[in-house]
């Protein structure tokens, strides 16, 4: 078997056979590890690091540039000025690519470094969730799905899972946990970002025996644990 992202393939003797495991594949990885890592200098763009936000991969940095003067959240990933991407967050500098070279740019005195809580699996909320209830639930699909409206959502202009409102008392969405302005961002490590992965969701309970859901509630972000009996 394969497994790719996620999702396991049946490799058949042949396909096995196929596979140059010792010779192309090798050869590149040597040609891999013996790659340098690029060396990082410190910057001279015209530009000033005024805070961090250290959040994951949401981390952003707040900088000003000097050519306006104006302040700007910038997050992991985005481009900052033509040619300049910022590549990593700190906790006391950025590291930016500028035109194909590392860069750090360190934080002045003045400056702030925010540490957003991030859940991890080990401090995960764990629940217990019947089965009964959930596929009386299921059972009644158009009802479930009136009883919470899941809005896009977006974090730095980037979509990042659904806000979810209007959550109807003693419904399956309450029994879980879940509150009016939680951020639904992952269901078993796997980005929610489609209407048709939420309905995709609740066809999976049917079968599953546990689920992972990652959320953010007023800007910490939480995972719970649901073993369903």
């Amino acid at each position: 078997m394969g497994s790719y992202a996620g999702i396991t393939v049946p490799l058949s003797v042949k396909d096995i056979a196929a596979m140059p495991l010792f010779g192309k594949m090798v050869k590149e990885a040597v040609a891999v590890k013996s790659s340098p890592p690029r060396a990082v200098v410190v910057s001279r763009l015209r530009l000033q690091l005024l805070g961090t936000i250290l959040a994951g991969i949401h981390s952003a940095a707040i900088i000003t540039l000097a050519d306006n003067n104006k302040q700007k959240l910038v997050f992991s990933g985005d481009q900052i000025q033509s040619g300049v991407v910022l590549k990593r967050v700190e906790a006391m500098s950025i590291l930016v690519d500028n035109h194909g070279r590392l860069e750090r740019i360190p934080m002045g005195k003045s400056a702030l470094a925010i540490k957003v809580p991030v859940a991890s699996k080990s401090n995960a909320i764990i629940r217990h969730m019947s089965r009964a209830v959930v596929e009386a639930n299921l059972n009644d699909l158009p009802t479930l799905l009136t009883q919470a409206r899941a809005i896009p959502h977006q974090m730095g202009g980037k979509p990042d899972g659904f806000l979810i409102q209007e959550i109807v008392p003693d419904s399956l969405y309450a029994q879980a946990g879940l509150k009016n302005g939680d951020v639904i961002r992952k269901v078993n490590g796997q980005p929610i970002m489609q209407p048709e992965q939420v309905i995709k969701l609740f066809q999976s309970l049917r079968n599953a025996n546990s689920i992972d859901l990652e959320f953010a509630r007023n800007g910490v972000i939480r995972t719970v644990h649901f073993d369903i009996r």
